[in-house]
């Protein structure tokens, strides 16, 4: 994947016509204002999304869904308007509301077309599953690819490239770029926004971030604030009023539409979600319910999955007035407008979030390809002040000053792809069991089925999970409509989903107000099952362990036995990033396992 992106830039960069006889930033050289907006020599979208979109369908295919939200609040009740069955959370009952269908339905209309185009008769469900993953993974190169190749615009060719690298390498957005969470569709739509913004489509850009704010995720508007505020001061409050209203009446109008028929009663389920998570002072409801982390939470994490990125993003106000002081602006060629215009949003946000109680990877996907710009920009002014500092603190020659800024452009770059490219490595790696556990699990009950008497009580059989549950990939996964997922008592005392009712149609049992479920995840009793109603067991077996060990049961065998991380008994460096030798030599592995009962 790295020598592909390697060529492909490199071909890019010598091509015939784009850069040549043309100054590069990464150079040393300025780019100058008065060139015409097609003559900025920056990487293309083609080449752009060439290179994104290889990192995206291989994110699809074997990375593993780190967020039990992300299973059970989307892939599972997709599962049920696609098939008729799945799991349903409280978020989905009509009492509560928080979910739209409507974003369901969007990637449910493409589970349709793969199933009609062949995908299930070939490759049954899973193959749908991992198509929907790809189809996220292009919508997600797309937006990426048009926001690296607007990016030259402002910033020049240097920034372009090197943006276009991070968007594309990045664990972050290895991480995110093919997830089914409103979080990683807001981010697509906010970087659309900023791509009409910056090819002065203020309409485009407002009803973009509409999407992103109501669809999506409504937290994520206050990331278009700059955008916004800087469209309302070129083309006034009225053309800003109209637009609004526009894109409001369009966007609420088909998410009431929707949600209003699959729930029974009007919705309007962003306002849902935002009036509950406001409840962080009640002590009873709000997102601190699902736990508290530290105030550097968010720095950690981005500096996981981005690296050498976060220090250089957050260090870029320092350095362009240290290059204002010694003379490297020049070599940059942009002023602090448009650094603030891309910086501002990102370091508001990541304030804002910080200093939220509850705190996850996911409420920073909306700025992952501002992170990705802020730093390059970064990048790029740091190389102009180590090469002007050259020249006066050791009267190098101007030759010398650019090499030391093209081999300080290659060595940042060359850090940062080393490093995202081994921390995604190591999570693949580490964590990728689950998913290939339920698919083992469904190969070995596809043989065994034909030879099964057949149950008075229906040919249902149970695959239970105990402390394990918060992996559970989905019933895509589960490619057998005979199999079921159920829970056993573990640790976890919290509230777990429900099968949807299955009733005659699907708008019967979305609007169905069901016992058991509340807003204040209680734990609800009648969630678990008996063992003895078991038929397969999927468990993590750690060394130290409170559960029972299946694998010291009797009457159960194993029939999937596959390698986990032991992250308590793994030391921080090896187990964080995959570094060859040195992270076999010293994590410690436990064993994820599939037992069968024996019959």
């Amino acid at each position: 994947h790295l020598g592909i992106i390697a060529v492909i830039m490199a071909v890019e960069g010598r091509s015939g016509g784009s850069d040549r006889g043309k100054p590069n930033p990464a150079a040393g050289f300025r780019v100058t204002r008065k060139r015409s907006r097609g003559s900025h020599s920056g990487i293309s979208f083609t080449t752009a999304f060439t290179v994104i979109v290889t990192a995206r369908l291989i994110s699809a295919a074997t990375n593993p869904i780190a967020d039990c939200d992300e299973s059970f609040n989307y892939w599972e009740p997709l599962h049920f308007l696609i098939y008729g069955w799945g799991m349903q959370t409280w978020e989905y009952d009509p009492r509560y509301a928080l979910r739209s269908y409507l974003y369901l339905f969007l990637h449910a209309a493409f589970g349709h077309l793969s199933a009609l185009l062949g995908v299930e008769a070939s490759l049954g469900r899973r193959g749908v599953f991992y198509a929907i993953r790809g189809m996220l993974g292009v919508l997600s190169a797309v937006a990426d690819a048009a926001f690296a190749s607007k990016v030259a615009t402002r910033f020049g060719p240097g920034v372009s490239r090197a943006t276009t690298l991070c968007l594309a390498v990045s664990a972050g957005l290895f991480n995110s770029g093919a997830s089914f969470l409103p979080q990683t569709f807001a981010r697509e739509m906010v970087t659309f926004s900023f791509v009409a913004w910056y090819s002065k489509s203020d309409m485009m850009a407002i009803f973009a971030m509409g999407l992103a704010s109501l669809v999506g995720w409504p937290f994520c508007v206050l990331v278009g604030a700059g955008i916004g505020l800087e469209i309302l001061r070129r083309r006034g409050v009225i053309f800003c009023m109209v637009t609004g209203v526009i894109s409001l009446a369009t966007i609420a109008g088909c998410l009431v539409a929707v949600d209003s028929a699959l729930y029974g009663r009007t919705v309007l389920a962003p306002v849902n979600i935002a009036v509950y998570n406001s409840r962080i002072d009640e002590g009873e409801k709000g997102g601190t319910l699902y736990g508290v982390e530290p105030w550097d939470f968010f720095f950690k994490n981005l500096t996981l999955n981005f690296s050498a990125l976060v220090p250089l993003a957050f260090a870029l106000p320092a350095t362009y007035f240290l290059s204002k002081m010694v003379g490297a602006s020049e070599d940059v060629g942009y002023g602090l407008g448009p650094i603030m215009a891309v910086g501002g949003p990102f370091w508001a946000w990541f304030g804002l979030m910080s200093c939220m109680p509850h705190k996850e990877e996911r409420f920073m996907y909306v700025c992952y390809p501002l992170l990705c710009l802020t730093g390059s920009i970064g990048l790029e002014v740091l190389c102009a002040v180590c090469g002007r500092l050259a020249m006066v603190l050791f009267g190098c020659g101007k030759g010398i000053a650019r090499q030391i800024k093209t081999l300080g452009w290659i060595l940042g770059l060359a850090v940062i792809t080393a490093c995202s490219m081994s921390r995604s490595f190591a999570m693949v790696h580490s964590y990728s069991a689950p998913l290939h556990a339920y698919a083992a699990l469904t190969d070995y009950h596809a043989q065994l089925s034909p030879k099964l008497p057949p149950r008075s009580g229906g040919n249902t059989y149970n695959v239970c999970v105990g402390k394990e549950w918060y992996r559970f990939p989905s019933h895509f996964l589960l490619d057998d409509k005979s199999l079921r997922l159920a829970f056993l008592k573990s640790g976890f005392d919290g509230q777990l989903p429900q099968m949807y009712l299955e009733m005659p149609s699907v708008l019967d049992a979305t609007s169905a107000v069901r016992d058991h479920f509340n807003d204040m995840n209680r734990e609800e009793p009648t969630r678990y099952t008996s063992e003895n109603e078991c038929d397969y067991v999927v468990d993590l077996e750690l060394s130290d362990q409170k559960e029972k060990e299946w694998s010291e049961q009797e009457g159960w065998k194993i029939v999937a036995d596959l390698p986990f991380l032991d992250a308590s008994k793994s030391p921080s460096l090896s187990r964080a990033f995959y570094i060859p030798g040195y992270s076999a030599y010293r994590n410690m592995w436990a064993r994820y396992l599939v037992f069968a009962r024996e019959t």
